[in-house]
């Protein structure tokens, strides 16, 4: 993203968001990055298979940390899947699985 993003909710909302440095995004999306570079896409346009699942379960979760323990999860699958490996991405997602299980 090259500006801010800016959301006026019109009622009450729930939000998780992730957000990559270009030179890791790559190694989650299933996508070349010039697909959705500097856009605002939907999660179906990136996890088409999953993005029902994922916001169902994240929606129904309760509370933050179960939030960010289904979204860590889905994108570690998605990182597995991909096939794109980086070993400072990979360390840095299992450190903060073990801050977050301390």
């Amino acid at each position: 993203m090259k500006q801010f993003l800016e959301i006026q909710p019109a009622g009450r909302m729930r939000l998780i968001a992730a957000r990559f440095y270009a030179h890791g995004a790559y190694l989650f999306l299933p996508h070349p990055l010039s697909a959705i570079a500097d856009e605002l896409v939907s999660l179906r346009e990136v996890w088409i298979q999953h993005a029902d699942q994922w916001t169902e379960r994240i929606a129904l979760a309760r509370g933050v940390e179960q939030r960010f323990r289904i979204s860590e999860g889905a994108l570690l699958d998605s990182l597995q899947k991909n096939g794109h490996q980086d070993r400072v991405v990979v360390d840095a997602c299992k450190s903060s699985r073990l801050l977050v299980d301390s």
